[in-house]
Formats: structure tokens, C-alpha cells, sequence
């Protein structure tokens, strides 16, 4: 996901730097705390990893409540804190001009599976465990069910104390939140192909909960829909 792919054919010297992007990868910054995906996957992987009961919703919890140790649990970082996101950084364009991706499979002309990005294939290749929860419309609104006052239940997420200020853009600054919410937000927004990690979306802020509890959401399924989607617009 973090290579550049690009048109079909050979181009010449000149068109070189004209080549349109497919997915680049995101930017880490030191703003967050952690400047490549390397350190912050290491401190997520030293936690010790294991599934959890989820029970707790963020309203009520303090700062002080949600910890590494939870966001480790989710094993969000298997999927998107790795150095390389996906086994595919080297592949060409002529894979995906020639080839079939509704089934999420890359086939020889014998037809032989020769790579693939189903989620069945990533959980296990990473080995991540069975998900708890989907990201899909009942899991949102669940969620805005149990939570109706944002404002009030996002203080504690706050590197002020204060409630999460949205810009014009309905997105929130990463900045402003505090471990280990910042670094749930980091890898979201390379969960989701977001250039930088400066801005989240206000779409995520379930997912962020969801993480900061320890809960183990379909990130595979998450990760390859943004890929397959990436692919399918190019």
C-alpha cells in the first residue's frame, strides 16, 4: 500500500514523475510521539496480547482508565502500525490491469492463486483473533446510542480536559488527545489511506473507543475494503 503503482507499460524518463498515485502510505509524525510505524508496532507488540471481555462503553472513564495495554488487546497495530501494511509493495500495475479483484485474489493464466487480500488470509498471516465487532451501521449507531453527548463523554480523551473542538471539516486534530488515544487515532488514519496523521475523521470516533477498550474490531475487513476500493477507483 505504501509503494507508488503506476500506468500501464513502460513510461518514458519524462512521464516519470507524472505517474498517478494508487495509495500512498501514511505520514508518522513526531507530533504523536512516535515518528516511524516500526516504533510505535514494537511498543504495541510488547504489550501482552490477549482477547478481552468488553464490557465498557467510554462514557464515565477517565484518561487515566484507557492504556496501552488496551489498545494493544485490539490488535489494531497488526494491521495497520507494521512497517509494510500489506506483502504487496513491490507488485506492478500490469497485476491489476489484468486481473480479476472482485474476489480479492491475483490468479496466473493457469488460474493458480498466486497472491491474495482476503480478510481470512490477512487474520491469519498476522495472526489476529476471531472479531468481536463489525464496522457497520448497527455498530455506529450503537454506539451514538450509548453515547449522545460527544462533547461529554470525549473530555477525558482531551490533552486539556476540555471537550474535542471539530474544525470546519467535521474532523478532529490529533494533537489535542492524549495517550493512548492519540496513537489509536495515528493508526486509524492509516487504517483508512489518510495521507497524514494530523486529522482524524469524527466517523472514527467509535472505532477509537472500540480500540482504547481492547476491542477486537474487522480490521482486516476494514483494511482490504480500503485497498480493493483504492484499486477499483485508479
Amino acid at each position: 500500500m505504501q509503494n507508488v503503482i503506476g500506468k500501464k507499460g513502460k513510461a518514458p524518463a519524462s512521464e516519470k514523475s507524472k505517474i498517478t498515485l494508487l495509495f500512498t502510505d501514511t505520514t508518522c509524525t513526531k507530533e504523536v510521539g512516535i515518528s516511524i510505524w516500526e516504533g510505535m508496532y514494537r511498543l504495541l507488540e510488547e504489550e501482552k496480547l490477549r482477547v478481552m471481555a468488553v464490557t465498557i462503553t467510554v462514557d464515565g472513564r477517565g484518561s487515566s482508565e484507557a492504556s496501552l495495554i488496551e489498545l494493544a488487546c485490539s490488535f489494531l497495530h497488526r494491521v495497520a502500525a507494521r512497517p509494510n501494511i500489506l506483502p504487496y509493495i513491490d507488485m506492478e500495475k500490469w497485476i491489476i490491469d489484468h486481473d480479476n479483484i472482485s474476489d480479492k485474489e491475483f490468479n496466473t493464466w493457469y488460474q493458480e492463486v498466486m497472491g491474495s487480500f482476503t480478510p481470512s488470509n490477512l487474520r491469519h498471516m498476522y495472526h489476529l483473533p476471531k472479531p468481536q465487532a463489525s464496522y457497520k451501521k448497527q455498530f455506529m449507531e450503537k454506539f451514538a446510542k450509548e453515547n449522545e453527548d460527544l462533547a461529554d463523554c470525549t473530555k477525558s480523551w482531551s490533552t486539556q480536559e476540555e471537550p474535542l473542538k471539530k474544525d470546519k471539516n467535521v474532523m478532529y486534530a490529533t494533537g489535542s488527545l492524549c495517550s493512548p488515544y492519540c496513537f489509536t487515532a495515528a493508526i486509524l488514519c492509516r487504517l483508512f489511506g489518510k495521507r497524514d496523521i494530523n486529522k482524524f475523521s469524527s466517523k472514527w470516533l467509535p472505532l477509537l473507543d472500540a480500540a482504547t477498550n481492547g476491542t477486537i474490531m474487522d480490521w482486516a475487513q476494514i483494511l482490504l475494503d480500503n485497498l480493493a476500493s483504492a484499486i477499483l477507483n485508479y
